[in-house]
């Protein structure tokens, strides 16, 4: 397999990354990202689009696909709606396998933890208090469960932190989805305790 040391944790018997739903893999050579037109997630090794709301053709607000690659049980996908001068509007985990009682609260039907980034921003708080208070940060996290609301809390700093470098193009009155650049993530954080 001529691939074999770029994708050395991956066997030649997965086809596309083990993940045919988000990669395809027509050559057998090199898995790529499947366009599926905006499923409102992302995956953390590849693209998806941000979403714009507009006004009579003014953008006034994006959504962003997001993924926590650090939850405890795994990958948590939300969405991160941004006004557009960049504070959360709201923010919604549509995809989780957190612990049940525990991590769960993550949902807004669980629990109203998620609520508490409505109306904050990139610099508010400062982006040293971007984590949850047991690692000296901003947000609560909850009884018995850390790792989760952790992962969480640095997706949606990440979401901020790639909505102030694209403001611009977001936000044109030209920009159309399809004329933006994907959204992209990288691997984050290590799992220590729950």
């Amino acid at each position: 397999d001529p691939m074999v040391d770029k994708y050395a944790s991956m066997t030649p018997y997965n086809y596309s990354m083990n993940d045919p739903i988000y990669y395809n893999d027509p050559s057998g050579a090199e898995y790529e990202w499947a366009s599926m037109g905006g499923c409102g997630c992302w995956k953390d090794e590849g693209p998806q689009d941000a979403y714009i709301a507009r006004n009579k053709e003014k953008a006034v607000a994006v959504i962003l696909p997001t993924i926590a690659p650090d939850g405890y049980t795994g990958k948590i996908k939300s969405i991160v709606g941004l006004s557009a001068d960049g504070t959360i509007i709201g923010v919604r985990v549509l995809e989780h396998q957190e612990t049940p009682g525990l991590g769960d609260k993550i949902e807004i039907k669980k629990s109203n933890w998620i609520k508490q980034f409505n109306g904050k921003s990139l610099n508010s708080p400062v982006h040293e208090k971007w984590a949850v208070k047991k690692d000296g940060g901003y947000f609560d996290q909850m009884t018995g469960a850390t790792v989760t609301p952790r992962a969480v809390v640095k997706s949606i700093h990440q979401a901020l932190i790639y909505f102030e470098e694209k403001r611009a193009m977001l936000l044109t009155d030209k920009a159309r989805n399809d004329s933006i650049p994907k959204v992209t993530s990288t691997q984050q954080g290590q799992q220590d305790e729950h």
